[in-house]
This record gives structure tokens, sequence and C-alpha cells, in this order.
């Protein structure tokens, strides 16, 4: 060993549990070291630690922590360049992602800067007299909408447009820390009439009794057992206690309501409604709202978005810090919506997912009815093929949903440029795509997680199928520098021989290694 590769028993090691890998290495695991030895653009910097002991950190306190998080996965790279060739060529032990590693460093990391800006923001935590009330809890809304190969064309590109921080925004829309706060007004069994004023204001968790004056139908939102198909309504999480969240599956149904009948929705399941079916408002009305709360100020809340400001203004500057800002911003929607902490309400975390799903769901829709093929959305984006003008009538509408963003200098739903060529999805989370960056073609593969054969196998079957059944590399490369894109299915003993001698000759590799 290097002298300077030694375990040193008296550095400062910020998250302990987490780098156990580099004391079984016998690697020196200060962050200091290892995040310049990773060549991370977030290198620690030698500080006095005293500053971590005043009862009101500093900045170089609070820029040491951001950076400890965010030169984490590079620190982990490089970890993994050192452990992977011990365990698969020496203990026989086949890699697999950890979660152990990641999960801890997040938690720890980023957690405990948001929680000292939750702390900072609500001193005495959630308020006592805070209301809470059971309502649909989902996360993002993630579909594939078309699993047809698209290519673009001259007069329809293919484009891929983001909403601005859409969790950050979903809680400024309806003060949300405001409501945790105490500053409320709570709703219990009121007739309609009496608050319609107020509906704009209403949290998106908040359950209304709806009654039909015709037949007519309305959206539910739903999770389906992946195990056996079966659907809950979603007041519950999961259907046995041996199904975790990930056995379930977000989904939209169809519920019919004949007259004079009452069916329960949330804020979220009616405003997908009214979206979806135009003629609804003539056909059935808010009767009761069962359960609800508005905000009576947005303070506190109107402080937390302050940080996008912060961060738009560092990231105009190039400043790479802009990212621990981001970070902050996100983790404190994390411990909001985290299900076991203390910051957690469900009325409120529902609301945010929801109010985002609902968003998701609108612009999804007008898109479809501007006349653009919708060909698949995830949480907070969406790709779509069709004309320039088409792209600026999505914008404008989307800025209709959301007004805090242009307050910021920003749009609500925004074109990420990118020049895609290609477009190929077949089903949630997993679509490919083939982009043109300075004159050089290059596919992204959502999904290319892990080294299993299995994975290799599903992501080059993609690949091959969009480059007319190409089944060796030379060939797929030169489809797509050549734009001559196909979908074809390829010859099975071809494509499996592909695969079993490409996997075999580069195990622990990302398939992206070999193609442009």
């Amino acid at each position: 060993k290097n002298k300077d590769d030694e375990y040193d028993k008296n550095a400062r090691i910020p998250i302990a549990d987490t780098m156990f890998i580099g004391f079984g290495l016998g690697l020196k695991s200060k962050l200091e070291y290892l995040s310049k030895k990773s060549g991370s653009k977030y290198p620690k910097k030698d500080c006095d630690f005293k500053i971590f002991e005043k009862d009101v950190l500093p900045s170089e306190a609070v820029l040491y922590g951001i950076y400890d998080v965010l030169s984490i996965p590079d620190v982990l790279t490089y970890l993994r360049k050192i452990y992977i060739p011990v365990t698969e060529n020496y203990l026989k032990i086949p890699i697999k992602r950890t979660h152990l590693i990641i999960e801890h460093v997040w938690e720890k990391g980023s957690g405990c800067i948001a929680d000292a800006f939750l702390n900072k923001l609500l001193p005495n935590g959630v308020s006592p007299t805070t209301k809470d009330f059971l309502s649909k809890y989902y996360g993002g809304m993630t579909r594939c909408w078309d699993t047809n190969l698209h290519v673009a064309t001259p007069n329809e590109k293919i484009k891929y447009y983001d909403f601005t921080s859409m969790y950050p925004f979903s809680i400024r829309k309806q003060c949300v820390f405001d409501i945790l706060s105490g500053n409320f007004k709570y709703f219990h069994n009121e007739s309609f009439e009496n608050i319609k004023d107020d509906y704009d204001k209403l949290i998106y968790g908040s359950r209304l009794k709806i009654k039909a004056k015709k037949k007519c139908k309305v959206i539910i939102e739903v999770e389906k057992s992946k195990r056996n198909n079966k659907i809950g309504l979603g007041y519950f999480r999961n259907f046995y206690k041996s199904d975790r969240v990930s056995d379930l599956q977000h989904t939209l149904g169809f519920a019919t309501i004949n007259r004079g009948e009452h069916i329960f929705l949330t804020k979220t399941e009616w405003e997908m409604s009214k979206c979806f079916f135009p003629e609804l408002e003539s056909q059935a009305f808010i009767d009761v709202l069962l359960e609800g709360m508005i905000p009576t100020s947005d303070k506190k809340t109107d402080s937390y978005i302050q940080l996008y400001k912060i961060r738009k203004e560092l990231k105009d500057k190039n400043d790479p810090s802009e990212q621990g800002i981001k970070l902050l911003l996100n983790s404190a929607y994390g411990k909001l919506c985290e299900a076991e902490g203390e910051w957690f309400n469900l009325a409120c975390a529902s609301s945010v997912t929801g109010y985002a799903r609902a968003s998701l769901f609108k612009t999804v829709t007008f898109a479809q009815r501007s006349g653009c093929e919708v060909l698949y959305s995830d949480t907070d984006s969406l790709y779509f093929k069709g004309t320039d003008q088409q792209g600026d009538l999505i914008q404008k509408y989307a800025e209709g949903l959301n007004e805090y963003p242009l307050l910021m200098g920003s749009n609500n739903l925004k074109d990420e440029c990118e020049d895609i060529l290609l477009f190929h999805s077949v089903k949630r989370k997993n679509y490919s795509k083939i982009i043109n960056i300075n004159g050089r073609t290059q596919i992204i593969c959502k999904g290319e997680i892990g080294h299993s054969d299995l994975r290799w196998r599903d992501v080059l079957y993609r690949i091959s199928s969009m480059c007319n059944g190409a089944t060796d590399l030379k060939n797929i490369n030169k489809n797509i520098q050549n734009k001559e894109f196909n979908l074809k299915i390829p010859d099975r003993n071809n494509f499996e021989n592909f695969c079993k001698e490409l996997y075999a000759n580069n195990i622990n590799e990302y398939i992206s290694k070999y193609l442009p």
C-alpha cells in the first residue's frame, strides 16, 4: 500500500456507516480525499471543523455539507471500480446494485439538510391543530401512451417537455407549509354551496361527494396488484401484508354514475374528470365537501419557494452549487411525503402528488386534442410528436395551470430542446430515443440500470428492433449514424447469439459503452 492510501483512524468521516466498503479495502475514507480521487466536480475543501460547533452554522459549513452529498455518486463510482473486480474475479460474487449504500447516503446527507431547513421554517414542527384525513396517496403518473416507433419529420418534431420543479411548485400552489404551520381553514361535511367561492384554494387531497344529474362517467384513480391484477381504491396502501408498494401500479379507471346517484372523489379525480369529459359539469355537480382544507396564509411556503429563485440565479451564473439548492428543494418535499417522518400529513402529501398528476394528465389530454401524438409521460414530463405551433399551444396551456413559476422568471412547462430523431417506448420506465448532439447521433435507453444478461437482452432487443433487425454492432451503429430506422423484429437465433457473445465479452459494462 501507498502511505497515502492507508486508513486514517483520526480522519473525519461525515457519513461513517456508508463508507464501510472503503474501510474494508483499506482506503482512506475521508470524503475530502475520495472526492478528489474520483475527479468529482464537487471536491471537498479543508476547513476548520469548529464551525460545526456553532449554534448558527455559517455558509462554509452548509456548503461543506451540500458538497458531501453531491460528491457521493462520483465517490461510489470510484469505489465500484475497485471492489467490482475483487468480488467478481476473486470472491466469485455477482455484483448487484446495493440499496444500502445509496439509500443511507441520501437519507443521512440530503435528508439532514432538509430536516435542518424544515426545523428553521417550522420551528415548532407540524402544528397539532393541523387536520389530517384519509385521501388517495399515489406517486407520479407514468404512462406509455404509444408503443409504435416514431421518427421525426421536418414538419412534425418529437419534443420533450418538462414541468419546472413540479413538486416544489405544487407545494407553493397549495401553500402546504402554511397549512402544516396551522394557518388553514378546515371543512367537514360542508354543503358545497357554502364554500364554492373557495374551491380553487382547496388542496387536491380534499374529498368531494359528487351527485349525477344524468347518467355520466368519471375518472377514478386506482391501484392494481402486479401479482394478481386485483384492483384497490387506493385509500389503503396494499392488499396483503406481503405486498410492497413496488408491487402495486397506479392506473386510471372509469366509473359510471346513474341519475341521482352519488360517488366520492378526491379533488384530483374531479379535476381529471372535468378535463377528460368536457360536458361533465352539466351532468354532475359537487354536492358536499366531505373533508378538505384551504390555506389562510402563504408566508411559510413563499419562503420555501424562494430557494428556487436562488437556484435559478446560481444556475444562470453556471455555479455548480445550484445543485445543492435543487437538492434541498426536492429533499424538503421528500421529507414532507415520508410516511414515517415527523413532517408527514397524509392529506397534504396526497395533495402535493395529486396536483402533479392532475397537471400532467390535463396537459397530455390537451396535447392529444391539439392533434399531437403523445408518446410517453413520466411524473413531470412528456414526449410528443407535433409541430412547433402545437408545442407553443401546449406551453401556453400549461402556463394557466400554475402561475408561480412565471413569477420566478421560468415557464411552467419548458422545452428541453433535444433534437430527437427517433423515439420508441414499450412500457413504463422503458424507452429508447436517438438524439442529435452537435451533428452526431446518440442513443439513450431508459431502463439500462444494471449489468445482468437479462438487462442487456432487453435493451439490445429494443435497439435491434429499431435498426431494421440488425444483430451486430457494426450494422446497428451504421443504421444509427445514417438515420436508417425501421421497426423490424430480429431473427431469433441471430439475436440470441449476438446477445450471448456481447454479454460474455463485456460483463459488468453498460451497453451504452458500445453504442454511439
